[in-house]
């Protein structure tokens, strides 16, 4: 049997000078059956490690199934609503709408945002005064919607789509009380 863990120089020491002095037991049988419920404990340890491993392997594998799986969901839901997106039901302001009694739902388009990702390249026209210096944004936004080049700064995320929910917090609170109330008749 290939041992669990390699004796090392100082170990196999020991153990000579353990056996050499008459050892911790009386008799040899006594060793043996001191040395087998080690073994056993041992082995025990081994295969409940191996067993850990084991359930450890298949939940990795598990996981990482059930990531692939919900990547690939995600990318049919995207590639649906993108496709989709035209044929969408609209309000009368062309706008998807959905209205229920807890919330209201749209789809809002973008119209991007500021990204100052150099400052220090941002002319000074553009920045607004505060407690601190930063770039205004807002100045930014209007002069490159309007075609105007703003070194260190661009819109991003331009008509990006994203769905708005609001929620009737009113309703809510009214449901809310409906179900106190049936739970303290029931």
């Amino acid at each position: 049997m290939k041992a669990l863990v390699p004796m090392n120089e100082r170990m196999r020491e020991m153990l000579r000078m353990l056996k050499s002095s008459g050892g911790l037991f009386e008799t040899a049988e006594e060793e043996a059956e001191y040395d087998a419920l080690i073994l056993a404990d041992l082995e025990s340890a081994a295969n409940a490690v191996i067993d850990a491993e084991r359930r450890y392997a298949r939940i990795k594998k598990a996981a990482k199934e059930a990531c692939d799986y919900l990547e690939m969901v995600s990318e049919d839901l995207r590639g649906r609503i993108s496709k989709q997106a035209s044929q969408v039901p609209t309000n009368g302001k062309g706008k998807f709408s959905l209205a229920g009694r807890l919330f209201n739902a749209h789809l809002a388009g973008s119209k991007g945002r500021v990204e100052v990702f150099d400052a220090e390249s941002v002319p000074r026209i553009f920045w607004k005064r505060k407690t601190t210096e930063e770039p205004d944004t807002a100045l930014i936004r209007s002069a490159l919607e309007s075609g105007q080049d703003v070194p260190g700064a661009r819109l991003v995320g331009v008509d990006e789509k994203h769905i708005v929910i609001r929620v009737n917090e009113a309703a809510v609170r009214e449901l809310e009380v409906e179900q106190e109330i049936r739970a303290a008749l029931e």
